[in-house]
């Protein structure tokens, strides 16, 4: 007995005991399960079972139902597809099929000698794996190297080691493993990120109480909060609504403003109007109509990458003077951007798909500022504007006053693009394959034909809201409502593909900006920035890099529209009473206001970066890289203006 208790650890007396620790060991072992935590492994280890297969016995047949995945423990197989062609399988998964939502094999396997495989229920594989992208990416790429194995018989085929994977698959592993290497790198950023978060909001707060012209004591408070929700959004170690939720919270338990005040996000306007087209989408994506409106731009133009960025660009550029909403653009335009990077190969995608990323996030937003109708806030810094100016600069005369400074924005975006996005993918949609595909899609539905006309009636009520008076926002719940009673919504639907991480940061943000202003914290900001006044009297090409430059700083802590209304209260009174063009510096509040390096600085980017495949890779260094040429070049556009500025008197 005492020997017995020695030796249990390491070598099991049992069968049963035996046999489990086979199908742990090969659990682990095998790549496929790399992107499996621990958990994972225990909860396939529970219900995995081992069967034995004698020479000649079929594993599964092809064409019939799908039951079950298997992982090889020992032996062989040989798998014979749909054109003949058999391979020797002797690691690795089996039966793929069963997890990857095909209802019948597309191959036979029969074993070639004696074999064991770890049988792995379908239905519990099957819910693990569309909740682990990583583990469905492997069990993807372990399925189509199958059919990149070459074909013999048992004398003419080398035998592969147990756990010998195909190239798809060691590919796959490989990014997982990169990534995981960044997760590991983590925890370092994660203390800095930490310390900043607890030391920055008391260092700000105790500077604060040392300056002469202070802030209240609250507004001190509220602006220290502020900062720590700063910091946990540059450090990125939190989701982005999270520090939207803790500021809100904190705020609350301070009492610094009233509940109403802290909890407006959440009976805003936006919010509405954000869930009205988040259902609209919706429809629009699941009815097919996205992916039919994308066939019509694919045959429309050639198939090469160029054409592809261009179509996606120029739909969020005809967008945006009718959408006035860059949130509403970018949920209506980027299901189109998904549906491309599905329709290209693994590579092209991974290639293309950052530069297509770019495509949506700046065709939906360039050129907000040129077109008076394309924000909210933009009838706000117009409603700045002396009565003269708003009677001289209509929606018209905005275009063409800033079309000079557009068409250096354009030109320098796809400058940037070019060199900045360079890659030798040619991805390739045949207009043969688009054309059969239309032909397979058929007439419209009625959900496409649904969603075509509440897309209808929300283009409708943006472009008529001054003449009906009524809200937009409210437009688009009684649309989501229509979509709810009719049965082309439902509550999977509503519960699944609706993004409320999204509509929780927007809530919590809006309460941020509400309980600043509640505070005059805005108008404390316009008195540090006084000097900005007195730059744009003495000389106006140094004001417009001051502005600029300190329009970037402002905007690391404050969203767009707060940073919008702060530096219209100061500049615009203040370009009327020196004689400068009150118009041109509402633009250009408006125009570097816009502009971002993090995802978190705007809501729109936040939501993009939601929404997008993983492949647009949105909120990447290469991204954030490009984020920051854009906001150069936007410069770089005003100084070009100046000559067309000066040419109308406005200079």
């Amino acid at each position: 007995m005492r020997d017995m208790d020695q030796n249990a650890p390491n070598h099991p007396d049992t069968a049963v005991e035996r046999e489990l620790d086979r199908i742990s060991q090969a659990l682990q072992q095998e790549p496929v399960f790399l992107a499996c935590s621990v958990e994972d492994r225990a909860r396939l280890l529970g219900k995995a079972v081992v069967q034995r297969l004698q020479p000649g016995e079929v594993l599964h047949q092809q064409g019939a139902e799908t039951k079950a995945c298997y992982l090889i423990l020992s032996g062989c197989f040989h798998m014979t597809g749909e054109h003949g062609k058999v391979v020797r399988i002797c690691s690795g998964l089996l039966g793929q099929e069963a997890v990857l939502t095909m209802q019948t094999y597309a191959t036979t396997v029969i074993a070639s000698k004696a074999t064991e495989v770890v049988v792995l229920a379908k239905s519990a594989f099957q819910e693990m794996i569309w909740n682990n992208r990583a583990l469905r990416d492997l069990v993807i790429a372990s399925f189509s190297d199958r059919f990149g194995q070459r074909a013999g018989s048992d004398e003419d085929l080398d035998i592969p080691e147990q756990g010998q994977s195909g190239p798809l698959l060691l590919e796959a592993v490989a990014r997982l493993k990169k990534e995981q290497a960044k997760k590991n790198g983590k925890p370092v950023r994660n203390l800095v990120g930490w310390t900043m978060t607890l030391v920055m909001p008391l260092a700000v707060t105790y500077g604060l109480g040392n300056m002469n012209n202070a802030p209240g004591l609250q507004a001190s408070y509220i602006i220290g909060i502020t900062t720590a929700s700063v910091m946990m959004w540059v450090f990125r170690m939190v989701p982005d609504f999270v520090p939207a939720l803790f500021a809100v919270t904190a705020i609350l338990l301070f009492g610094l403003v009233p509940p109403g005040v802290a909890l407006g996000g959440f009976a805003s306007d936006s919010i509405f109007l954000a869930l009205g087209i988040f259902g609209l989408s919706i429809v629009l994506t699941g009815s097919g109509f996205s992916y039919r409106v994308l066939l019509w731009l694919l045959r429309i133009g050639p198939a090469h990458k160029a054409w592809y960025n261009v179509s996606l660009f120029l739909t969020g550029t005809i967008l945006t003077p009718l959408v006035p909403s860059c949130n509403g653009r970018v949920i209506i335009l980027t299901p189109f951007l998904n549906d491309l990077l599905n329709s290209f190969n693994a590579s092209s995608a991974r290639a293309e798909g950052p530069r297509l990323g770019a495509s949506v996030l700046y065709g939906v937003s360039l050129l907000s500022s040129v077109f008076l109708s394309s924000k909210s806030i933009n009838f706000v810094v117009f409603g700045f504007l002396p009565s003269q100016e708003q009677y001289q600069f209509n929606w018209f005369v905005w275009l063409y006053t800033a079309s000079v400074c557009g068409v250096g924005m354009l030109l320098l975006y796809f400058l940037g693009s070019i060199v900045l996005f360079r890659n030798t993918s040619q991805p390739h949609i045949s207009h043969e394959i688009v054309r059969q595909q239309l032909q397979m899609l058929g007439s419209m539905k009625s959900s496409e034909w649904a969603g075509l006309l509440g897309l209808g009636l929300l283009l409708l009520s943006f472009t008529t809201v001054s003449l009906n008076r009524i809200g937009v926002s409210w437009v688009a719940l009684s649309i989501l409502f229509a979509l709810l009673m009719l049965g082309f919504l439902g509550k999977k639907e509503i519960q699944n593909q609706v993004d409320w991480p999204f509509l929780l940061f927007l809530a919590g943000l809006i309460g941020m900006i509400n309980s600043l202003r509640y505070l005059h914290v805005d108008i404390w900001l316009t008195q540090q920035m006084s000097w900005l006044a007195n730059l744009m009297r003495d000389d106006i090409h140094l004001f417009i890099a001051m502005l600029a430059i300190t329009i970037f700083v402002v905007r690391i802590a404050l969203p767009i529209n707060a940073s919008v209304i702060v530096f219209s209260t100061l500049l615009i009174p203040t370009a009327v009473h020196i004689g400068v063009n009150p118009w041109m510096v509402g633009f250009l509040v408006l125009l570097f206001c816009e502009s971002f390096i993090w995802p978190y600085q705007s809501s729109y980017y936040v939501q993009f970066t939601n929404l997008s495949s993983d492949v647009v890779m949105a909120g990447s260094r290469p991204m954030l890289m490009f984020n920051l040429y854009i906001s150069i070049a936007k410069v770089v556009a005003v100084y070009a203006s100046i000559p067309f500025w000066q040419h109308l008197g406005i200079l």
